[in-house]
């Protein structure tokens, strides 16, 4: 080792700039978390534990964005007009929404897809279609037009009412099997989604009247 060097020659290298992505904080987590995530990267046999929290936190979020917005009310004009706003001001279509005769509970499924530019305007057209409400009965519906759907028990009577946008029919019916009894679904093609929104506020007030006077 050289007692002195010279540095009158040197450049400085490069400096990696930082991940315009991720912003710098400083915050206070329990001791049994940090830890918690600590031990996880030492399982691992190395890695980063502020990268695992952060990816643990991308996934809470997803997850949340995923979930059904329940409301104990109902229906309702101003808060369906609402969230349908958000949704289409982001450039997005409604996915679908429905309500839970026996629980009186309404549920709106978060926007979808972005909606597809220059559509030509078309008239009103109403189709019905029944099938089993199993896999295979859902996968024989169409998703050319929005909907209007009922999951039925085996005398006929509804237990779940709900609409679904043009292209996620069948996905929107798949997620109430195994959470909403029936044996088949009937469905009531629309031309528009707001068509078919009017008819379910109907649908909804005759059948939870029904429901009501059964004690169901």
């Amino acid at each position: 080792m050289r007692k002195e060097y010279d540095f009158s020659d040197a450049r400085r290298g490069a400096i990696e700039p930082p991940d315009p992505r991720k912003t710098r904080i400083t915050i206070r987590i329990d001791t049994k978390i940090l830890n918690w995530f600590r031990r996880r990267v030492h399982e691992a046999g190395g890695g980063n534990y502020q990268t695992m929290i952060n990816d643990a936190l991308k996934s809470y979020i997803e997850s949340e964005k995923a979930k059904t917005v329940r409301d104990a009310d109902g229906p309702g004009v101003k808060r369906d007009v609402i969230y349908q706003g958000e949704g289409e001001a982001a450039g997005l279509e409604l996915k679908g929404r429905g309500y839970n005769l026996r629980e009186n509970v309404r549920d709106w499924e978060a926007p979808g897809k972005k909606r597809p530019g220059g559509s030509k305007e078309k008239k009103k057209i109403t189709a019905t279609k029944t099938v089993k409400y199993n896999r295979q009965g859902i996968a024989r519906l169409p998703e050319d037009q929005p909907v209007l759907y009922r999951i039925m028990n085996e005398s006929g009577s509804m237990n779940y009412v709900g609409v679904a946008q043009k292209g996620y029919v069948r996905e929107r019916l798949s997620e109430h099997l195994g959470k909403i009894p029936g044996v088949k679904v009937q469905i009531e093609q629309f031309a528009h989604l707001e068509d078919a929104m009017k008819k379910e506020v109907n649908v909804i007030r005759r059948a939870k009247a029904r429901y009501g006077r059964e004690g169901e």
